[in-house]
């Protein structure tokens, strides 16, 4: 089992190992703050405009909004997570089945779940709510 520890690790094995998908689960030991926004930071894609909005709004009751924050059209919202899965969606690429042979949903964070074996508590906390905003759940094993 691989225990990142630091942003340069953690930036290292998601390149070698995420994979449309498929979601990883990752172990955090934190020693320094990590920013996994390049891999799970929600955005909102207009499907009318093509507006891209870091973020994910929510309405009263906590549900996603349906409208877009720029033309303010409803229905046409996508929610890509990272900055690779965006891109996707950018060039077209997202629901195209033939890019993937049909066989491979490109839906959700790449990371599934997230574990921790100690650390910093305040980048553990950090890395929570990084979770969270995003969906992931996660543990903490002290």
């Amino acid at each position: 089992m691989t225990i990142l520890c630091t942003q340069e690790e953690t930036d290292r094995y998601l390149t070698a190992n995420v994979a449309i998908g498929r979601a990883l689960t990752v172990t955090f030991c934190p020693r320094e703050p990590i920013n996994l926004d390049e891999w799970i930071l929600p955005h909102e894609c207009c499907g009318s405009c093509g507006e891209i909005t870091p973020g994910l709004r929510r309405d009263e009751e906590g549900h996603p909004r349906e409208d877009c924050a720029s033309c303010g059209r409803e229905g046409g919202l996508i929610t890509t997570w990272g900055t690779a899965q965006t891109e996707r969606w950018q060039c077209g690429e997202r629901y195209d089945r033939t890019t993937f042979d049909g066989q491979i949903e490109d839906d959700g964070p790449p990371i599934g779940f997230i574990a921790f074996n100690g650390g910093d508590a305040k980048h553990i906390a950090s890395l929570r709510r990084q979770a969270e905003r995003a969906g992931i759940r996660c543990d903490h094993d002290p």
